[in-house]
Order: structure tokens, then sequence, then C-alpha cells
């Protein structure tokens, strides 16, 4: 498991993964959200309060007067907890002939005679009735105890027409939403940063059996503005010779090729195999392009297209020659349909050699076998300064290990966050116990942020190793 470090974080593809996911994000948040309302929704009980508002008052001779101000504020008080007392409610009870299940609540207005009385209960009506019954009977059930006090309603009582007690949600359901959010989040980014796959320079070179030959940063296809606002991919293959491509995309593959170059004298390397795990990983456009590169400073290269059933190569080069003269590939050679005079050729443009074409083999195990495999590379193998081959993914035919083990050396391309780190290292313990030389891994499609630290590190870096290894050559030779 990937420890937990900083450095191992790859915040482009954490917010890759993020936004790739963001439906489950925004999903979770709504099931949060909606929960809570559910919750809330389910779990409610509305209840209805009636009030009215009475004013308690003394009366002398059956007139009613205000005798004094402190007698019917006392009296008020009394009232208050005549209402809302259990005999109170026994009596109602009796006189309504229905149990008084609400609440009573009497309320005196602070130094006043007047009272708020409410009764709540599930029904409105219950609520408006037995509200009533209370004040129409409140001197029967208190049996004249208040002989020379009346009550007067003040506000008259009315049927509720909605519940007292709303739903409120008190941002629980805005709390839910960010927390469901959070919780999604996090697992995407934990899982991003915890899947097996080579994110980092670093994973390069800690988690993987063989060292870092070059890193390929992602180079945008849609260079020009018409392509761009097409809002489609471009068809148009990635190449150093396309005046168009960044120069650290040129660059990188010039400086892999000067490594190569110095392995080729002190390694006696002449034939050199990219291979991946799976498909669209950028093997062929690291192929075409290290092919390149070897031409740049003099070297006679030919490149063979080495996948029988996927073909890429003769895409970079298609009518480059100017006429529909069909071209014959590796499969046609070693089953001995075609010449290898013939089915090389040179493209014009940019004077590489080629062994490509657009043939599908379903039996391609039976064509490549080892022995016409080795027939072709020995009949080849001195025409060249270095053969570089593209070959089919290793995950998932067998095409490559029988090629390996005629070729000198091969270099192990890894996109960036796609294959599993232990698939890697079999396909890297394969080709080193077949006798193939595994230079090193080229990372590829890399993003990174723009002028980050260890971006300048890498690039500078290999330019260092080239001129280290120069300068150790030069003294060898003294």
């Amino acid at each position: 498991m990937r420890e937990l470090r900083a450095d191992y974080i790859n915040w482009y593809t954490a917010v890759r993964d993020i936004l790739r996911n963001i439906w489950v994000v925004i999903l979770a948040a709504l099931v949060g959200f909606l929960g809570v309302r559910a919750y809330y929704n389910f779990t409610y009980e509305p209840y209805y309060s009636c009030s009215t508002t009475i004013a308690v008052s003394a009366t002398e001779s059956g007139i009613y007067t205000f005798s004094n101000l402190n007698k019917t504020i006392e009296a008020a008080s009394t009232f208050q907890e005549m209402f809302q007392s259990s005999y109170f409610r026994e009596k109602l009870s009796d006189l309504t002939g229905t149990e008084v299940t609400g609440n009573i609540k009497a309320q005196q207005i602070e130094e006043t005679n007047l009272i708020v009385i409410s009764y709540s209960c599930s029904s409105p009506v219950e609520a408006y009735r037995i509200l009533v019954a209370i004040v129409e009977n409140y001197n029967e059930i208190t049996d004249h105890s208040f002989k020379n006090m009346i009550i007067n309603t003040i506000s008259p009582p009315a049927v509720p027409v909605a519940p007292a007690n709303t739903i409120s949600y008190h941002n629980y359901d805005v709390i839910a939403f960010a927390l469901c959010a959070a919780a999604v989040l996090l697992i995407i980014f934990a899982y991003s940063y915890f899947r097996d796959t080579v994110k980092n320079i670093s994973d390069v070179e800690e988690m993987l059996d063989t060292k870092l030959f070059g890193v390929v940063y992602h180079e945008e296809k849609n260079k020009t503005i018409k392509s761009k606002l097409r809002f489609t991919h471009s068809k148009a293959p990635l190449m150093i010779t396309n005046i168009l491509i960044n120069y650290r995309f040129t660059e990188t593959f010039r400086v892999m090729a000067l490594k190569l170059e110095y392995l080729m004298k002190t390694k006696d390397i002449k034939t050199l195999m990219l291979v991946s795990c799976g498909e669209n990983e950028g093997k062929s456009t690291a192929a075409v392009n290290i092919a390149l590169a070897l031409l740049s400073i003099g070297k006679k290269t030919l490149l063979v297209d080495g996948d029988f059933r996927k073909p890429a190569v003769y895409k970079f080069f298609s009518g480059a020659s100017g006429n529909d003269e069909k071209y014959y590939g590796l499969g046609e050679v070693v089953s001995g349909n075609i010449s290898i005079n013939k089915a090389v050729r040179r493209d014009k443009k940019s004077g590489l050699y080629l062994l490509s074409g657009d043939q599908q083999y379903r039996n391609s195990g039976e064509i490549v076998t080892t022995a016409r495999f080795e027939k072709f590379i020995a009949s080849i193998k001195n025409q060249f300064d270095i053969i570089v081959f593209d070959t089919a993914p290793a995950a998932l035919v067998s095409d490559s290990e029988i090629m390996a083990s005629s070729i000198d050396a091969a270099l192990i391309v890894v996109r960036q966050d796609v294959a599993p780190v232990p698939e890697i290292n079999d396909m890297i313990d394969e080709l080193n116990q077949g006798g193939t030389e595994v230079l090193g891994c080229v990372f590829n499609d890399v993003h990174a942020f723009p002028f980050a630290e260890n971006e300048k590190s890498v690039s500078y870096g290999q330019s260092s190793v080239i001129q280290g290894e120069r300068q150790s050559e030069e003294g060898d030779g003294i």
C-alpha cells in the first residue's frame, strides 16, 4: 500500500477523478439533503392551536365595574393556575363528554387582568371546540368559586387553518448536503491516492523494478485556434517534426536519443523494442518519436511496427509518399510473402526507414515464431545503426514476449495513472528473464502544474546525465 506522504499526491489525477465522478458527489449530497427532509417529514406530527384573549373582571350588584385593578390582576393569576390544573381538565372532560388530551395553556399578560388561553391538539376543529367549551363553561367547572368574577372575551377563538408547529429543518438539510458531499469527495480522493498506478515521477523510482529513462509531458494535439473551436480531438499525430509541437516535447525525445546513442556504443545495442502493459499508453507515439530523434542525431534508423493486431505506425506517415502504393508490414515479411527489400521503404519527408502496414493478423502467434523472427533480425541487423520496434501490449497478447527474446533492449512505456504497478513489474520480470535488457521507463503523457520544480529538475537532470555519460566516454577513450 502507498505510504501517506504529501509528495505522493498528484493533484491532477485527484481532481480528474473527482470531476469524472462528480455525479456521484452530487448524488450523495442530494441523498443527504433529501434524507434529512424525509426524516423530518416522516416523524412530523402536526398540531393545531386555537387561542383567545379574555379579561377577568369584578362584579358588583350585577353591574360590570372595575372595583379594584389589583384585585382583578390577582384573580387573573388565579384563573391562569386554574385553567392549567388537572382538576379543571377532568371537569372539562366530564362536561364535554370527550377526553381532553390536548395541551391547555394559560398565560397572564404581565401587570394586566388579561389572560391568553390556548388549546393545542392534532385536530383544528377539536382545538376550537374545546377552547369554546372552556370559555363558556368555566363557571360551572369551578363550582362558582369566583362568584364576583366574570370573564369577558376580548378576541373570540377561531378554527386554526394551519399547524402551529411548521417543519423547521434548522439548516440540517444543508449540513447533511455538505457532509455527504465532503465524505464522497474524501473517498474518491483516497481511492485516487491509493490506486496502485504510477502517478508521479517518484512512483517510477520507488515502485517500479526499473529506472526512469525519460518523462514525456502531456502535449495538446489541437494546436490551432480552428481545431480548438471544433471541440473535437485532432487526428494529427504528435511528431517532433511538427513545427507546432512544444519545445519541451521535442527536447525530451532528443535527450532520450542521446542516452540511447551512448548505450548503443557501450552495450552494443542494435535492436530496441518499446512495450507497454495495455493499450492507449502512447507506445506507438513514443516509438515513432524516438526513431525520429535517433535519425536527427545521424543514426540510420529503421522503425518496425510489431503490433500485428492493431498496427498504428502507418498512421503517422500515411500519405507521405504522395501515391496510393500499398505498404507491407512485418507479418508479410516473416511469413515469407514478400522480401525485406521490397517491404522496407523510406519516408521521403523525414528520411526514416519504415516497415509498417495496415494489415491485421488474428493468428499472430503462429506467424511470429521465434525462429522466423530471429531469421528476420539476422537478415536486417547489419543494414541499420538501430532498429526500433513498436510492439503489441504485453498484457493482451504474447507477441511481445516472442519478439523480446531476439531483441537487445527494451523501453517500458507507462502512461500516467493507467496500468497497475504489479502488472508493469511482472512484464519487466518476464523481459529480464527472457534475456532482454530493460533500459528503463518512459513515463508518458504526464500532467503537471506549469513551472513546477520537479518538472524543471527532471528536464535538466536528463541533460546532465547525458553530459556526464559523454564525459565518462571521452575519459575512457583517453
